[in-house]
């Protein structure tokens, strides 16, 4: 029988004003329109289904997730997972569902056509809260979900699910296997989780520790990163690095603790790429006063200047027999790096390519318009340019084994199609625009204009498919100015442009510091948002005896045409350039979909 997947939420609680980066959540409601008399079902039938109900042919609702530990399918993530998080109902395809949810094993009444009805995109709908924190220990709570499915009159039997949700005191930090999509521990890496579930991993070489990010802290119930990581490493005499991948509230307010005296004389440092720098030190400043490491703001910033390092393309940390390559990606954050390690094939993206934890309806939250001066998430054609030029770098490193982001629960496969998705819904975005968007299920809704604006471009289907993305988009921000509302038939623009010679991997261009980290825009020192370049001009050197190169040009919008030198190239493929001159110059022609826009790329490549 054909299926529905119904969406969910997780919920997270969260200031207005202050970020929960990807662990925080929300949801836009947005009902489909029924009519009355699709609505209406007869007292008699009301009466017929609270008693008994003839349920032949009529399938019974199925939930995801099913509580813990009648779990079907580990692929998707759902191992131990103590938050707040909504339960999707599906049914056959034209049925509807009736729920009714209690607090207690079994306590839900039975449902009826008077109960409530199961919305796709409804707001916090059926909602397994956590109970309060405690400092004595783990609290748990249990509910009862019991649904009903009607469709042409019958009546499905009731299905029953009790779910028990549990806080860990915030001074706790989970420590365990990083596992991947199978179940399996990726090894020789260390997951440690605070209590908002973020995501941190420890991996330790021969002479040097790295921890990336730093995860939450509560002054009132502090948690230890640093004390926790000395324990795993178990060698007092290693230093141990903190690597931030992007600097959220969420992935840093622990890292004041990596400025211990110990781990200074030790010559760890804490790294953070240079547009960011500042943000990272009031982190610094305000979690290491309030914990009472530091007696003021003076010795927190003391500290943060002995030990801080910058990290940007191509620096690599080399930990002793594991070195990890970086490779800035903004778009979520404008200081998100990834870490990559080319022999193991591990590449560490913290949320620099998002999240899909199918069980809380995860996202990629690229919806921040433009919060503050440095708060911001880039419009996707911007984050395109960045996503590709930044996977060129990857690819030309190695081939990646696993993903380990800021917030899954598994450990994605980096030969899956995980990332030629994302990269699918950045696509369907510059090429539809609103059309290829749905409600969101996840958002802001504690600052004004999230819960309205924010929608959602999926690919895949997160009840079936490891590799589904979803990726959330502001209606103010989705495309840059001029570009949205209808006018994506008028983007001419490259997202990537290589130069390589015949046989190499590898790009040219980024020894030009005009090309930089995306085509079209710069991003400055100052961590505010990027510009668009005045100069699209780029240059690339070959040795002396070099007769030709291969250039290849790849569109931003699918159906834009594109010349090389008059001749129409086809978008993602090589062209060959002939080298007859100590210097030659290549003009490259992007005409946008509505066949009149026009905009023009200059290589200059020296001998």
């Amino acid at each position: 029988m054909k299926r529905k997947s119904i969406s969910v939420l997780l919920s997270m609680l969260l200031a207005a004003g202050t970020l929960a980066g990807c662990g925080s959540t929300g949801s836009e409601t947005a009902s489909s329109a029924v009519s009355a008399e699709e609505e209406s079902v007869s007292d008699e039938e009301t009466e017929a289904v609270s008693e008994t109900a003839d349920a032949e042919g009529v399938e019974a609702p199925g939930a995801y997730p099913l509580p813990q530990g009648e779990e079907t399918s580990n692929n998707l993530g759902v191992f131990e997972y103590d938050m707040t998080y909504y339960v999707s109902l599906t049914a056959s395809e034209d049925a509807e569902i009736y729920y009714e949810i209690a607090e207690g094993e079994d306590a839900a009444p039975e449902p009826t056509t008077d109960s409530a009805q199961f919305d796709e995109y409804q707001y916090r709908q059926i909602e397994i809260t956590q109970p309060e924190a405690s400092t004595d220990g783990p609290v748990s709570k249990t509910y009862n979900v019991k649904a009903i499915a009607v469709e042409d009159g019958e009546v499905s039997e009731v299905s029953s699910w009790n779910y028990t949700v549990t806080s860990n005191p915030h001074g706790t930090l989970k420590v365990g296997d990083a596992l991947d999509w199978t179940g399996t521990a990726v090894p020789e890496v260390t997951l440690i989780q605070d209590y908002d579930s973020d995501k941190m991993y420890l991996v330790k070489g021969e002479d040097r520790a790295m921890v990336i990010d730093a995860g939450y802290f509560d002054a009132e119930d502090p948690a230890d990163l640093y004390e926790t990581a000395r324990e795993i490493v178990d060698d007092d005499s290693m230093p141990i690095d903190l690597v931030i991948g992007h600097p959220h509230p969420d992935h840093v307010q622990m890292a004041f603790q990596f400025l211990c005296d110990e781990n200074k004389e030790l010559g760890a440092g804490i790294y953070v790429n240079e547009r960011e720098i500042d943000v990272l030190r009031d982190y610094v400043l305000q979690y290491g006063v309030e914990s009472g490491m530091f007696a003021d703001e003076d010795t927190a910033n003391a500290a943060y200047e002995a030990q801080l390092q910058t990290l940007g393309n191509g620096d690599a940390l080399d930990l002793g027999g594991k070195v990890f390559n970086v490779i800035e990606l903004p778009g979520h954050q404008d200081a998100g790096i990834m870490l990559f390690d080319t022999e193991s094939g591990y590449l560490f993206t913290t949320d620099q390519v998002g999240n899909n934890r199918a069980h809380i309806t995860d996202s990629f939250w690229m919806q921040f318009a433009n919060l503050t001066p440095t708060f911001f998430a880039d419009s996707m054609d911007v984050y395109q340019s960045s996503l590709a030029v930044a996977l060129e770098r990857v690819n030309s490193l190695g081939e990646v084994k696993y993903i380990l982001t800021g917030h899954n629960d598994v450990i994605l496969d980096g030969q899956g199609d995980y990332l030629t998705n994302l990269q699918q819904a950045v696509q369907n975005v510059i090429d539809e625009g609103e059309a290829c968007m749905t409600p969101t299920l996840r958002t802001l809704d504690s600052i004004d204009g999230y819960l309205e604006n924010t929608m959602t471009v999926v690919v895949g289907d997160r009840l079936s498919d490891v590799n589904y993305v979803a990726v959330n988009v502001n209606l103010e921000n989705y495309l840059s100015d001029g570009y949205r509302d209808g006018n994506e038939k008028t983007i001419a623009e490259l997202c990537n442009l290589s130069v390589h010679e015949a046989g190499q991997t590898g790009n040219l261009l980024w020894d030009d510091p005009n090309f930089g980290i995306n085509v079209n825009w710069s991003y400055p020192a100052d961590g505010t948002v990027p510009v668009r370049k005045d100069n699209l001009t780029f240059t690339a050197s070959v040795e002396s005896d070099v007769d030709s190169v291969e250039l290849v040009p790849t569109a931003s919008a699918s159906n834009a045409v594109i010349t090389v030198n008059g001749e129409e190239a086809v978008s993602g493929e090589a062209c060959t350039i002939e080298l007859t001159e100590a210097q030659t110059t290549v003009s490259i022609v992007v005409t946008a979909p509505d066949g009149e826009t026009e905009n023009e790329y200059t290589v200059v490549i020296n001998k």
